[in-house]
Parts: C-alpha cells; sequence; structure tokens
C-alpha cells in the first residue's frame, strides 16, 4: 500500500498540522494499510491476477490494459523480478476462484504450462493456456473457461492483449458443451470424495 505511506508521510510531516490532525492521518494510513482491497472490491466485473517474476512483465502491461476497460484488478503478486515460485502464485489466483470470490482469473508464468497445472488442480477451476485468438475464444465458448493462462516468454504485449479482449468478451455456447463440463464437475466430485475415504 505504497499510495496511503506516502500520502500519511507527507501531511504528517507539514508542520502547521494539529496534534488532533497528525492523530487522524495517522489513524486513516493505518486503517487503509490494512485493509485487504481484494475482499471489498464492488465493480461489475473484476479480475484477480497473478504472476511469478517470468510473467511480471506481461501481468504488468494486462493489470494497466484491464483498469483502461475499467475492470477491478486485485493483483496476487508478485511484484518484481525477483526469482518467486509459480505454484504459490497459482494456488493464491485459484483459490479465489474456487471459493467463487472472483469469477475470472488470470496467471502469467513463463511458458504458461506450470500455472496451468497447479490452476486445475482446484475443484471448479477451468484454467485454459491460450496462445492466440482462436484457443482464447474457443476456452469460453467450448469450455467456459474461468481463468486465462499466459506464457510470458511465448506472447507479446500487444497479442496477449487482443487475447484477453477476445477471451473477456467471448461467452459460453452451452447446449452439448454443458454436459461435458457437467462430467467434468462430477469428476470433481468423485475426486474429492476419493480423498476422503
Amino acid at each position: 500500500m505504497r499510495f496511503p505511506f506516502v500520502v500519511a508521510a507527507y501531511l504528517l510531516s507539514r508542520p502547521h498540522s494539529s496534534g488532533f490532525a497528525r492523530l487522524a492521518y495517522g489513524a486513516f494510513y493505518f486503517a487503509i494499510s490494512n485493509l485487504n482491497l481484494c475482499e471489498i472490491i464492488s465493480f461489475d466485473m473484476k479480475i484477480v491476477l497473478g504472476s511469478d517474476h517470468a510473467g511480471f512483465e506481461l501481468k504488468a502491461d494486462l493489470r494497466a490494459y484491464l483498469i483502461e476497460r475499467n475492470i477491478a484488478v486485485c493483483d496476487m503478486g508478485v511484484a518484481g523480478e525477483i526469482p518467486a515460485d509459480y505454484p504459490e502464485i497459482a494456488r493464491a489466483v485459484a483459490e479465489k476462484i474456487s471459493r467463487k470470490e472472483f469469477a475470472w482469473g488470470i496467471l502469467v508464468c513463463g511458458s504458461g504450462i506450470g500455472m496451468s497445472i497447479v490452476a486445475n488442480r482446484f475443484p471448479g477451476v477451468r484454467a485454459a493456456l491460450c496462445h492466440d485468438l482462436y484457443t482464447a475464444r474457443m476456452s469460453r465458448e467450448h469450455n467456459d473457461a474461468n481463468l486465462l493462462v499466459l506464457g510470458g516468454r511465448l506472447i507479446g504485449k500487444g497479442l496477449a492483449r487482443e487475447v484477453t479482449r477476445v477471451w473477456l468478451e467471448s461467452t459460453f455456447q452451452g447446449g452439448h458443451h454443458q454436459r461435458r463440463l457437467d462430467q467434468i464437475e462430477s469428476l470433481d466430485q468423485e475426486i474429492i470424495e476419493g480423498r476422503r475415504k
């Protein structure tokens, strides 16, 4: 929460600030810095994002693109290009989809393969690794994918934005595709129940 820190630090340093004002500014900073903005976003469309170090640059560009489209973004990390383990980030994002806290998510790693493997272990998550507009559209129309996965080392920023746009604008066609998704859901339940035995 860098912005509240900067604002609070500036206000607290002003010589003409009264004791009460300084106390209020401090309380404001404490409250804001301890909020989890991912939990209070109330926009009509919100997307949870995540990447490892290899996907950070592309994720940052996609985050800017989504904000330009007035889409609320919850970024689960990472915050830079220091080496990070993709399973941790994939889990953080996939859990939010699985728990229905978010309907949509985007993950980025070097190839997209590792993130896909982890994300699809979570019930209710349908992660699709897409490299072009066709796979983006099909993943939504036929598979009702709720998590887009991209390879930061395989796809450029311009194409990634187009893939994201097509993915967001495409809709599930239902029909016989729904029957197949029902089969996947049943398989999820069988696996969950099998683990409980």
